[in-house]
């Protein structure tokens, strides 16, 4: 299956991490997810086709998870308007406060 990835509509395009510290952002297609951090870009696609990648998606809310050797990761991000979501940074739980926001660019 080429379409492992499927992100939800509503967080389709490109969101940078609402901080000067960083310059770290994400691009959510139609079957990939980019990443954007310290001058690096990552493709999660090439991940997901290996068979390493699960995720979970609703309305408000989509995950993905990077699953490698004996340990998975997973990224959690909650809409909050159409252009403002939280992010988990891979740190798991549900502690929102903790969490950073993202704006749609």
């Amino acid at each position: 299956n080429s379409t492992k990835i499927n992100p939800p509509t509503w967080i389709k395009g490109k969101w940078k991490l609402n901080t000067n510290d960083y310059n770290q952002y994400y691009t959510f297609t139609n079957d990939d997810i980019i990443r954007h951090s310290l001058g690096q870009t990552t493709n999660i696609k090439p991940i997901a086709d290996l068979g390493a990648y699960s995720q979970t998606s609703s309305d408000t809310e989509f995950s993905f998870t990077f699953h490698q050797l004996n340990t998975s990761q997973t990224y959690q991000f909650k809409k909050v308007t159409s252009s403002k979501i939280l992010f988990d940074h891979g740190m798991g739980g549900n502690e929102y406060d903790m969490w950073s926001e993202l704006l749609k660019q």
